[in-house]
């Protein structure tokens, strides 16, 4: 299964049938990590200096030889990604979570350079949920360690649109305290534009 929500990209894998060296959960991660890295941290730098390593504003861009663009008609190319594009991207890393062991992603880590240069760099963060205790640990300082929250409170409200509605700045977790179901009766589906998919 692949989903796709906004902010977060799920893959799911049975932990059961892997072998002890984790092959098919490194597969996974050789391919997930450094795209969906690569993709984060466009979005990340855009985002926090738009002119210097995103390409501004679209408004003045022209196609340069189908290879990039340039701002009017005698600049460099543009690295990056425009304004339009990442006005509403918070800035952060991405945060894999991983549903295995600490000793079990640190051997991964070992033998996936690119994986391990990522997360030892700090240019992703990582977290992993034991499959045996749902215990959290995050990857800090070269080891894993006990993730402990903040707070377990999250602000209430009744729907998601009462906590988003009206804001333009960046809007943490809440409590959404019923949920209305969007489900077409007759086919089960979510409506269109939902970011839903089964």
């Amino acid at each position: 299964m692949f989903r796709v929500l906004r902010q977060d990209c799920t893959v799911s894998a049975s932990v059961s049938v892997d072998d002890a060296e984790a092959t098919i959960l490194s597969r996974i991660l050789a391919a997930a990590i450094p795209v969906c890295a690569g993709i984060s941290l466009e979005y990340y730098f855009s985002t926090v200096d738009t002119e210097a390593y995103g390409c501004g504003s679209k408004l003045p861009h022209n196609i340069t030889s189908m290879i990039g663009v340039m701002t009017g008609a005698a600049s460099d190319l543009r690295p990056g990604l425009s304004e339009q594009m990442v006005e509403i991207h918070e800035p952060m890393r991405i945060l894999f979570v991983i549903e295995t062991t600490p000793d079990t992603m640190l051997g991964i880590m070992q033998r996936n350079e690119v994986i391990g240069r990522l997360v030892r760099n700090d240019w992703v963060q990582l977290a992993v949920i034991s499959p045996e205790e749902g215990r959290i640990d995050l990857y800090q300082d070269g080891a894993f360690v006990a993730y402990e929250p903040e707070s377990l409170d999250l602000p209430e409200v009744n729907s998601s649109m009462d906590w988003y509605a009206g804001r333009r700045d960046h809007v943490g977790p809440a409590t959404v305290r019923e949920m209305a179901s969007t489900a077409d009766q007759t086919t089960g589906r979510s409506p269109v534009g939902e970011g839903v998919s089964r």
